[in-house]
């Protein structure tokens, strides 16, 4: 899967960490984020890609996650994204994370 929004640097599957000294609280990396938290893009095949960090709960690869305010959260109807990255994420490290978005007319 590909990313369809010009954004240099970006890739669905690249993992960010914070740098290094940066744990805790891991928001204060968000400054140094390649990205702004809840970037959203346009994903191939009809999906959208968020920015977020990882918050209190890791996400296994494949797994899925809720995203409010650029930070991951638990998934729930209506807010459920996918780790598409290959890679367990943990508490900290930065991602986009992937979902078919609801269009209404």
């Amino acid at each position: 899967m590909a990313i369809d929004t010009p954004l240099i640097g970006a890739s669905l599957l690249q993992v960010w960490k914070p740098p290094g000294g940066v744990t805790v609280p891991p928001q204060a990396a968000d400054a140094t984020a390649p990205f702004a938290l809840g970037t959203i893009v346009w994903a191939e095949p009809g999906k959208i890609a968020v920015f977020c960090r990882v918050g209190a709960t890791g996400i296994a690869a494949g797994a899925t996650a809720g995203i409010t305010n650029g930070v991951t959260v638990a998934a729930a109807a209506g807010n459920t994204f996918t780790n598409g990255t290959g890679q367990a994420l943990v508490t900290g490290d930065y991602a986009f994370l992937t979902s078919t978005p609801v269009l209404s007319p």
